[in-house]
């Protein structure tokens, strides 16, 4: 049985290389000896029940990051037209999915383009009381256009937008610019404003510049209950093999910082990171649920964006790229190209198929790989390893608390986490026994009674 000892925090993890499954037990491994991950054959549109429909509404911004990944910056922009004629292809093309997500972040500013939001929202609630089902617009923000006026449209529209905040001020401050203002100030006060915080989440980024892990959640944990740290795509700004070390020391502080929490029956911050599509976060819902993940992300099968070159790519971060593209405004998608990818993303290299993180790591990304002559990232690999093997220690210490209740808790919860991008039963059923509302209204009335906006 092909079994590996990893050292974790003064522990011996022992990993099955076959099927992925780990424990601190060498003898619990024999009972799932022959357990094994099968994958599809081939791609189809029916594969993925969840939709994520990217739309790339503006092309400019308020900010000069310097990581910032959009090519250039100008004033193009998709016409309402052009984006309902994609929105009613995809919808058609993708006609037996179950829920779907409207995602408007891209390489500029949504909220510059308040009336293409507008237009959205309004498409997304007619289309969804035409096919009966969840339409979710959402899209991530800079945060300085967050005036009263927007979040109310927002909030009241049911769109869910997130904030990007770079860990802590100075971290902020130093990549996130805006006509040489420090913008860390003014979004925190946008985001204090708001009444109504509950499904705001942050996105965080992560460069070679390191900064204190614990002290950025405890500080955004104030504003946030959903907060995700993500590294980011950047030859300048990536991580290094300095950086490396030293966010591994910041992830392992992280881990004991969590233990320490559960021990004492709080689990705020671990449910923070939990909530959204935190980097540790997604890598120790799969650990704690034991979930194996075939591949890397569903870009190109399952997520899809429309750029304003009228192009389609697997997702926004593609944009930049021509050869990247999977289909056109006017011709759809490239069936062909859908399912190469398909076949790419579940062929892993000799690497990876011997890596014995296989299974909850899922692969390489599509941009790493071109950037890399389709070759793994040594520096991630090792960064997703080390994540990893936190991320199954952490869940094996949940498992083995005194307290049984706490790792029901957080089971339960990562449970409800993985519905989100499933149809909801409980709203179906609510809509059956209230046959005059409309969908939306009678979703609206079921998010009530649910406590959502």
């Amino acid at each position: 049985m092909p079994i590996k000892s990893f050292l974790v925090n003064e522990k011996n993890i022992f990993i099955n290389n076959f099927n992925g499954m780990f424990s601190y037990d060498l003898y619990f491994l024999k009972e799932y000896e022959g357990y094994q991950i099968l994958a599809p054959n081939t791609y189809s549109r029916t594969l993925y029940k969840c939709i994520n429909i990217c739309i790339q509404i503006s092309n400019n911004c308020n900010m000069n990051c310097l990581y910032c990944f959009a090519s250039k910056n100008n004033d193009a922009i998709l016409s309402n037209r052009e984006i309902k004629k994609y929105l009613d292809y995809m919808f058609d093309y993708f006609v037996e999915a179950d829920k779907f997500f409207i995602d408007l972040s891209g390489s500029g500013e949504p909220l510059l383009n308040m009336n293409t939001i507008k237009f959205i929202s309004n498409y997304a609630k007619n289309k969804s009381n035409e096919i009966k089902k969840e339409i979710i617009v959402n899209f991530v923000s800079n945060g300085l256009l967050l005036n009263k006026r927007y979040v109310d449209f927002l909030q009241s529209n049911s769109i869910l937008f997130g904030v990007s905040i770079d860990g802590n001020k100075l971290n902020h401050d130093y990549f996130r610019k805006s006509k040489n203002i420090n913008t860390f100030d003014l979004i925190i006060k946008n985001i204090e404003n708001i009444e109504n915080r509950e499904y705001i989440g942050c996105a965080v980024t992560i460069t070679n510049r390191v900064f204190d892990l614990v002290e950025s959640l405890i500080f955004l944990k104030m504003y946030f209950k959903t907060i995700s740290y993500k590294p980011v795509r950047s030859k300048q700004y990536g991580l290094d093999d300095i950086s490396l070390k030293q966010w591994q020391n910041e992830y392992s502080k992280l881990c004991i910082f969590l233990k320490k929490e559960l021990s004492n029956n709080d689990t705020s911050s671990i449910k923070c990171i939990l909530n959204g599509d935190d980097f540790f976060g997604k890598f120790l819902l799969r650990c704690i649920l034991k979930l194996k993940a075939l591949n890397r992300c569903d870009a190109g099968m399952g997520r899809f964006s429309l750029s304003n070159d009228k192009n389609i790519y697997g997702c926004p971060a593609l944009s930049s790229n021509i050869e990247a593209k999977i289909g056109n405004l006017d011709n759809g998608l490239d069936s062909s190209i859908l399912k190469e990818i398909f076949s790419n993303s579940i062929k892993k290299s000799n690497k990876c198929l011997d890596c014995y993180f296989k299974f909850q790591c899922g692969g390489e990304c599509l941009i790493e790989l071109q950037e890399n002559d389709n070759q793994p990232n040594e520096i991630m690999c090792q960064f997703k390893q080390m994540l990893i093997l936190l991320a199954m220690d952490l869940s094996l210490y949940l498992e083995n608390l005194y307290d049984k209740k706490i790792y029901e808790e957080i089971y339960i919860f990562c449970i409800e986490k993985r519905n989100r991008y499933k149809k909801n039963k409980d709203l179906y059923l609510y809509l059956q026994k209230n046959p005059k509302l409309s969908f939306i209204d009678g979703k609206a009335e079921f998010d009530k009674e649910n406590k959502k906006y």
